[in-house]
């Protein structure tokens, strides 16, 4: 009602016979709404009136409901620009994403509320400053609502991985027959043959690096800052499971009893599929 002059609202109110309260914080200049509403004789004389901001505000409101659609129709891949990788890794190819700078900035705040792990949404300022830095080629890597962004050296893509922090991805006990939330990514879902006791954490430096040795002559492989931030499952000291993995060695897919699978990791309503995730490391 911003565009209503309160004279308008006030004679509505006589005509029906209503009363009102008047909030006396109104006529104090310490609040800043105060000393802009006594601004706006002087910003209507120059032009400003309040039926104009009022309109203003409405074509705002039509922009953003119009980009929101934009972005929600189908941000989940926004015709191939997006690839999820299936929870391991985001990457955006702004080539493939035929749309103003806005929609970019609102199509990368949609994936870092679905990607991040903080209950904290990321401010908009922040991911517009990211936005245009990343615009620059050879732009240096930043970090956003816990997770890594990193230029493709060109100004044309983005890689989002999770940030490990200083004190490590959290470790989640999980029993057989039981689930839990990972990371906010993911949910692991035991069967209840699977002995214990178990637990879910981040794959880490020193698995990746047992892995990267193992399967040496594999041609294909997870960017490492993606592949230390990945679930897996433990039983003590030994490795049970990483799904993402699996396209190293079946094994890696987890325990499997009559040809189903003991263990799922599922990202986003879907289960990790044997090859997903994986690319040429760089």
């Amino acid at each position: 009602m911003l565009w209503l002059p309160k004279a308008r609202l006030v004679a509505t109110l006589r005509h029906q016979g209503l009363d009102w309260l008047e909030d006396p914080s109104n006529q104090n200049a310490a609040f800043e709404r105060v000393r802009w509403r006594r601004l706006m004789p002087l910003l209507a004389a120059e032009g400003l009136t309040t039926d104009q901001i009022g309109l203003s505000i409405r074509r705002l409101q039509r922009a953003h409901e119009a980009m929101r659609h934009l972005r929600d129709s189908d941000y989940a891949t926004q015709g191939g620009a997006v690839d999820w990788h299936q929870g391991a890794y985001v990457s955006i190819d702004w080539d493939r994403l035929d749309a103003p700078p806005d929609v970019r900035v609102r199509v990368l705040a949609a994936v870092l509320a679905q990607f991040s792990p903080s209950d904290v949404p990321v401010r908009l300022a922040q991911i517009e400053t990211a936005s245009t830095h990343f615009e620059r080629p050879g732009a240096d890597a930043l970090t956003l609502g816990d997770c890594v962004l990193e230029g493709d050296g060109h100004g044309r893509g983005l890689v989002i991985t999770r940030e490990p922090g200083r004190n490590g991805l959290p470790d989640a006990p999980v029993t057989a027959g039981s689930k839990v939330i990972w990371d906010r990514r993911f949910e692991i879902i035991v069967d209840a043959s699977l002995d214990g006791p178990l637990i879910v954490r981040a794959l880490g430096g020193q698995a990746w690096a047992s892995l990267k040795r193992r399967y040496a002559r594999s041609k294909s492989m997870m960017p490492q800052r993606a592949a230390v931030t990945l679930p897996s499952l433990w039983r003590g000291e030994e490795l049970i499971a990483v799904p993402h993995l699996a396209g190293l060695d079946a094994i890696l897919a987890g325990p499997r009893a009559n040809d189903v699978s003991l263990v799922r990791f599922v990202f986003n309503g879907e289960d990790v599929a044997a090859t997903s995730g994986m690319c040429s490391e760089n």
